[in-house]
Order: C-alpha cells, then structure tokens, then sequence
C-alpha cells in the first residue's frame, strides 16, 4: 500500500469494514510486524508527497495510517491486535485498549504490560514452531533466523510470567499464542509439527508454570500424561510426533538424567 495516498488508506479501512462484517467476534487483527520502511523511502510517489509537505516523513505517514485503521476499529466497535513493533517501533501510540501480541524476545512481554497494555505472550525463542529446520534460502547452508527446533519441554518449561511481580502487570497477560509459519511446513507436516507440542504449551499457558501451591511445574512430571495425550491423537489420526523412545513410555520415569 502507498500511504502516502488517501485512496489506500480508504482502501484498507474497507477492507476492515468487509471482515469485520464477515467475522463477528469482537477482536480484529492489524498485524503491524516487520514492516519495511524502505519500500517508501524509495518510492517515487511517496518521496513526491514529502518534498511537498515539510513536516511529513515516512514514520508520520505511517503514524497517520495507523491512527485510520485504528480509528476504523474503534467506529467498529472492535478491540485491535497488533504486533509488538507497532508499540514499540513506530512513532504510533496504540490506544490502551489495543492487545499487543509480543514475539521479538521474551522481554517483550513484562516491557509491554509495564506501559499499560494487554498482552499476547507469542516469543519466537520458545513458541515459534516452524524453526529448527535451517535456512530456506537454497544457496544458504545455515541456520535460519529462528533455529533451533523448539523441543516440547523447551515450550513446557517457558513461563510468561517471567520477570513480572507485580500482580495487576499479570493480570495484563491475557494470553498465549504458538505460530507455526509456513515458509518449510505445509498440510503435510502440520500434524507433525503441532502436536504434541501444543499440548505442553496448552498445560502451562491454562494452568500456570507454577501452581497454587507455588510448585513449579517441570517437565519429568508432565511427559507421561503428554505420551498419553500423544497416543490419544495418534489414534485418532493426528499424525503426532514422538517424545521420547517408545520403552519411556512404557516405563515411566526411567528415561531421566541422573540428577
């Protein structure tokens, strides 16, 4: 989109209005990830627009873009979404009431609800699935961005509420998400991937890394109920990748390293 033209701001909002229409839950998702500056530094049109408007630069534009679609959610009736570099990369100042979805670094979540906000706890280092598989670029033996593969008690043992003490900055974290992207995964693997790793996210993000009794959760107690879960999908045809070796699952607690 060149936000440097009204029409595209005008076109987004449509398309707002359109799913917003067609989806009827209350949230709605600007996205806001990654986005390259450098494509409108050097375009001819929006260097056109900055030359005749002094106080206008590309991270204006985009602030002024931004304060469109949210302000179209809002006539809309709906809480938006945004990805964490909207808050903390851009001139923008999201509204209280957007939930920010962090995934950079694990910091990102205690620095978010810090400045007031909702959070959505998606860290590439422990929730990103699609990584551990090297890099996707064919003249490029190494590693992708993301490696390496999140195993399930990596996922398990990741505690949203890290570096967060005080309890209404808690409170603030509303939830959590896995992303499995598909540059290396498509329909045949996603089985694969998922599940059971899900699940261990699943446990801790419902029940809490540490209990009420201020137990912290750990990995050897939960793997057999996660063997018993995989058997559960596989039977039902959820192509779920193994734990472990099958003789740990059928002799549990004696596949630990000796402490």
């Amino acid at each position: 989109l060149n936000i440097a033209k009204a029409a595209a701001t005008e076109f987004a909002k449509n398309i707002i209005d359109e799913y917003a229409a067609l989806f009827t839950d209350e949230m709605f998702h600007l996205g806001g990830d990654e986005v390259n500056r450098q494509c409108w530094e050097e375009d001819p049109d929006v260097q056109k627009y900055i030359k005749s408007h002094p106080n206008a630069t590309v991270e204006t534009l985009l602030s002024d873009f931004y304060t469109n679609v949210h302000g179209e959610l809002e006539r809309l009736n709906k809480t938006a979404l945004s990805w964490e570099e909207t808050l903390f990369h851009s001139e923008y100042v999201p509204p209280k009431s957007t939930i920010i979805q962090t995934w950079i670094d694990q910091e990102s979540i205690p620095k978010t609800v810090a400045k007031g906000y909702r959070s959505i706890a998606s860290p590439a280092s422990a929730y990103y699935l699609d990584c551990g598989h090297g890099a996707w670029l064919s003249n490029f033996d190494g590693n992708s961005w993301c490696d390496p593969y999140k195993s399930w008690m990596h996922i398990y043992n990741f505690d949203p509420f890290a570096n967060i003490t005080n309890s209404a900055e808690k409170k603030l974290v509303v939830g959590a998400e896995v992303a499995l992207w598909s540059e290396q995964s498509d329909e045949t693997s996603i089985d694969n991937y998922l599940w059971p790793r899900v699940s261990a996210m699943a446990e801790t993000s419902w029940a809490g890394k540490v209990d009420s009794s201020g137990h912290v959760r750990t990995t050897a107690e939960v793997a057999q109920r996660l063997h018993d879960q995989r058997f559960r999908l596989v039977g039902r045809g959820i192509m779920a990748e193994p734990l472990q070796p099958l003789w740990c699952a059928r002799n549990p607690g004696n596949c630990l390293l000796p402490s």
